[in-house]
């Protein structure tokens, strides 16, 4: 007959409703699945090479890297190691911010500081 078999709240309308405006529809950024925890490249002992190397491997993997292009959010500081950052932190995130997730080929590690 149509009627709802349980009261989940769907149906009921407010006398008051909130409005809504442009900004409260934008969709909130993702908070880090790894509360306080980023993947960067190591600070020593990985070259420019590399780090190209996995700023293009996972660009072409899906991540989305038009920020650290030119003109892009994050492209200041314009370093290699800086979008290499980018880039694995992204990953790393995503994946599930698990220590695994951040090895690439041993060129990144895990730290507290915020990049």
């Amino acid at each position: 007959d149509g009627s709802p078999l349980y009261d989940a709240g769907l149906f009921k309308s407010s006398q008051n409703p909130i409005p809504l405006s442009p900004s409260a529809l934008a969709r909130p950024a993702p908070a880090p699945r790894s509360a306080g925890l980023w993947c960067v490249p190591k600070p020593a002992g990985v070259s420019d090479a590399q780090l190209e190397e996995v700023i293009n491997f996972f660009c072409n993997q899906g991540i989305d890297c038009s920020p650290i292009k030119s003109g892009g959010a994050c492209f200041e500081p314009n370093t290699i190691a800086s979008h290499a950052a980018y880039v694995l932190n992204l990953h790393y995130q995503f994946v599930g911010g698990n220590p695994w997730d951040c090895d690439y080929f041993q060129t990144a590690t895990i730290t507290a500081v915020n990049p």
